[in-house]
């Protein structure tokens, strides 16, 4: 499919970064509960490159399988039946183990839509998550793992992360299912503030993988595979929410790594509309193009899928309320009071008639 395109009046970089997707690399490690032996032979009818060695350690950008065109089934001990405590689950009488599907390392619309067609042959075989199950999506961040022209990031630009992706932490959760929020899952959670002042004064990889990676954004995985890690989404084996995510994250990352200023005074915002309208602006998904450019209609369109996905799920967990924002309420409600103190002045109230005494008498 074509790539996203843009005229050189003003730098490339930007006009990608509106629809929240641009060459950077990236990968997306999927946990479920699936027959793999029929999971493996729909994924090859598929057209679809996978090997299912066992567990062997590693992740997306490392050097071993991830390194090869192909994607892998690995063992993740994380993943169990709630009620049973079992790494597997029975559906009709099928037994279906978890696992996790690792991608080999992706890009662009390309990338996009290898996931689509994964989806597809993962559904015919009936693959299923439950609240155990996570989507933890990688992109390349370090030299040499970034992939085509998306610059590497540097620290400032690792700590302008870190502060972004904290500060819609709350509007972030409200798009998400209760097992997936702040201090509901021992995997994931938010930075804390000494942790932020901590990248604040880093100057190397080691520094920010002093963390523990048991967080929204997994930043020790700069040591090992030169990525990011964002681990928050629930699980899910649906293209739609995979895809939406991955550019959600992806235009996070472009955000910090072309505007590196200071966020301290950046507070988390509340869960509201307008803070989801912000957080779609600020990765690229809802933005106005700049005067003579041009963004790939299938990008375009996928940025408004984006859109429309987060504030659909956070309309369905009730977090927010999406029927209009709350600066339109506001306005809406101050012009309705002003043209009822205007209507007041016109047609003052009408004073009440005085008793019929005489009618009261009799």
């Amino acid at each position: 499919m074509p790539t996203a395109t843009a005229t050189p009046t003003t730098p490339t970089t930007r006009a990608l970064r509106l629809t929240g997707l641009t060459t950077r690399t990236f990968g997306v490690e999927l946990e479920m509960f699936v027959n793999v032996d029929r999971a493996v032979t729909a994924l090859r009818a598929a057209g679809v490159v996978v090997e299912h060695n066992g567990y062997c350690g590693g992740s997306i950008h490392d050097n071993g399988h991830a390194a090869r065109n192909a994607w892998k089934f690995v063992r993740d001990g994380s993943v169990r039946d709630p009620v049973t405590g079992h790494e597997h689950i029975t559906v009709e009488g099928e037994r279906r183990v978890a696992i996790e599907l690792v991608s080999p390392i992706l890009s662009g619309e390309a990338g996009l839509a290898a996931i689509e067609t994964v989806c597809a042959a993962l559904g015919t075989v009936g693959a299923k998550v439950n609240k155990t199950c996570g989507l933890h999506v990688h992109h390349g961040a370090l030299i040499g793992k970034t992939g085509g022209t998306a610059p590497a990031l540097k620290a400032a630009n690792l700590a302008a992360l870190a502060r972004l992706v904290n500060r819609f932490a709350p509007v972030i959760d409200g798009c998400l299912p209760l097992s997936r929020r702040a201090g509901q899952n021992n995997y994931t959670g938010p930075f804390t503030a000494g942790e932020l002042d901590l990248f604040d004064r880093a100057r190397t990889t080691p520094q920010f993988a002093a963390v523990n990676r048991y967080k929204n954004l997994n930043l020790m995985a700069l040591a090992r595979h030169g990525t990011v890690e964002f681990r928050q989404h629930s699980g899910t084996v649906e293209s739609d929410k995979i895809v939406a995510w991955v550019m959600l994250t992806q235009g996070l990352v472009e955000a910090a790594a072309v505007k590196v200023r200071s966020r301290k005074s950046r507070t988390q915002r509340a869960a509201t509309a307008d803070s989801l309208d912000n957080l779609l602006r600020a990765a690229g998904l809802r933005s106005c193009v700049p005067h003579g450019h041009a963004v790939d209609p299938a990008f375009a369109a996928r940025a408004r899928a984006a859109s429309a996905y987060f504030a659909a799920r956070a309309k369905e967990f009730g977090v927010l309320d999406l029927a209009v924002s709350s600066a339109r309420r506001s306005r809406v409600a101050a012009a309705a009071a002003a043209v009822a103190a205007a209507a007041a002045v016109v047609a003052p109230p009408v004073a009440p008639a005085a008793p019929d005494t005489a009618s009261a008498a009799g």
